[in-house]
């Protein structure tokens, strides 16, 4: 099935390099049966996520954005901590720095590029429709999944590159390019509205739910959609765009079908157990294939080779009877790795960024709060934490922003690194952030300098890749001023 995959490599690099667009089919086999079109899917779709440059976990900079993050106090190996203090300094370009290693892709480059060619991939699956060949109710399941897809590939693409949804200016023009043909055109593609792209995903998740329950197929494995999936990427969606009463619904529709929580207050984590293998875990919904490799250790690393901490803010915030610290961070000489990046003891089997039942219960339990529905939010929140903290206290808040408060605060201790605190972030309110960096110049350490992300600041929102920008001007930059330290 090489064949058929490579058809993709000329046609799934837009915009950012539009000269492929142009290109031709090198010796590709057109897919036809519903088989070749699912090889084409799982070979150019999430599975291609797999590593960036370094082995990287996909996504990584988005925690080095965040205040989960903090500079290591002594002993950085400078080489490797030069690769990330862009992201980590909230610079307006984050490519050039990469592009000294990796002439002449970039790691965010990368990244942009990945998420339109499983774009392109699932408008390929689309247009053939009822043309594939094969098993009517295959096709259907296979439709539904690209369609999935697509919406989980804008998601991570509207909130990376385009600025937060806000209801009062939803239709603010600074989201990014829809794609949703696998037509080759030398054409521009300019950005659209926020509303545009969160209405063409929850038109896609419609869809996908239309097809699962026709295709008679509700399951294939945590590799592919499900009816659960659909509800949570839904509760996700419309609690961005602050819909409470849809994100109740969408939330409890997950947990209708799924609502098991994976209680860990006796779980002894000192010697190998791994709260992310799905194979032990009931709260595992969906994964994209994330397989970690020793390149993450250039981020965190061991206790030889780190260049950053997880910040003594977020560490501090586990209660000593709080099994997700030692769940979800290895501990090195009392400085914790988060699991998501470690190598050495995640076999590939092992899925870190995964849809679970955990974020249902958090999504409605904010929502409730929102709306009002104390009793209700603190029933969702109390139940999580008696499966995460032995012995753990019912919490009895009674005001409605304290009870807020709460939730945003457990669910940044409940999903660490695990590609939401960014977002959540961006989503509630865009707090003042402060890091601070010592720069190296020539091997010798400089003055410790700070720098400011501060509140509802434009570098909320990334500057997408130069590349992109550079072949395609049609797209338009946020235009974000040089961030210098204060």
């Amino acid at each position: 099935m090489k064949q058929i995959i490579s058809i993709l490599f000329f046609i799934s690099c837009l915009p950012a390099c539009k000269k492929y667009l142009q290109a031709a089919p090198d010796n590709g086999i057109i897919p036809e049966t519903v088989a070749d079109y699912t090889t084409l899917l799982n070979g150019e779709g999430w599975g291609k996520m797999v590593s960036l440059p370094d082995g990287a976990p996909q996504f990584f900079f988005l925690d080095m954005l965040t205040e989960d993050v903090g500079e290591k106090a002594s002993g950085d190996p400078v080489g490797e901590k030069a690769d990330y203090s862009a992201f980590y300094t909230w610079q307006n370009q984050y490519d050039f720095q990469r592009d000294a290693k990796h002439t002449p892709s970039s790691l965010l480059n990368d990244t942009w590029q990945g998420l339109y060619r499983i774009v392109q991939t699932c408008n390929i699956i689309l247009a053939a429709g009822d043309k594939m060949k094969g098993d009517p109710g295959e096709r259907q399941f296979l439709v539904g999944d690209a369609h999935f897809s697509r919406a989980l590939a804008y998601y991570f693409l509207v909130n990376i590159w385009g600025r937060p949804y806000d209801p009062a200016n939803p239709d603010d023009p600074m989201g990014v390019p829809l794609k949703t043909s696998p037509d080759i055109g030398t054409a521009g593609f300019p950005r659209q509205s926020v509303t545009a792209v969160y209405q063409l995903m929850l038109s896609d998740l419609e869809e996908a739910e239309t097809n699962i329950k026709t295709s008679g197929l509700s399951r294939k494995s945590i590799f592919h959609y499900s009816p659960e999936a659909i509800y949570l990427l839904r509760s996700r969606l419309h609690l961005y765009q602050q819909d409470w009463e849809q994100t109740v619904t969408y939330a409890g529709k997950c947990l209708d079908n799924k609502s098991g929580l994976y209680d860990i207050t006796h779980v002894d984590y000192s010697g190998y157990a791994d709260f992310f293998d799905p194979a032990d875990n009931p709260e595992v919904i969906y994964t994209f294939n994330n397989t970690v490799t020793t390149g993450s250790v250039t981020i965190f690393g061991d206790v030889y080779n780190y260049c950053f901490r997880i910040s003594p803010d977020l560490q501090n915030s586990y209660d000593p009877a709080d099994q997700r610290s030692p769940a979800y961070f290895e501990n090195y000489d009392s400085l914790l790795m988060p699991e998501t990046f470690d190598p050495y003891y995640a076999p590939a089997s092992h899925y870190r960024f995964c849809f679970r039942t955990a974020e249902a219960y958090l999504n409605r339990a904010e929502a409730n709060a929102h709306l009002g529905n104390l009793a209700a939010a603190l029933a969702d929140l109390n139940r999580l934490r008696r499966n995460r903290i032995n012995a753990a206290a019912d919490l009895a808040v009674t005001d409605k922003d304290s009870l807020l408060e709460q939730i945003l605060l457990e669910r940044r201790k409940e999903l660490p690194f695990q590609l939401h605190h960014w977002f959540d972030l961006r989503r509630t309110g865009m707090p003042e952030l402060t890091h601070y960096f010592t720069p190296v110049t020539n091997g010798a350490p400089q003055p410790r300098q700070k720098f400011v992300l501060h509140k509802k600041d434009p570098g909320y929102t990334l500057e997408i890749p130069e590349p992109a920008l550079a072949s395609d001007p049609s797209l338009k930059p946020l235009g974000l001023p040089v961030r210098s330290p204060e």
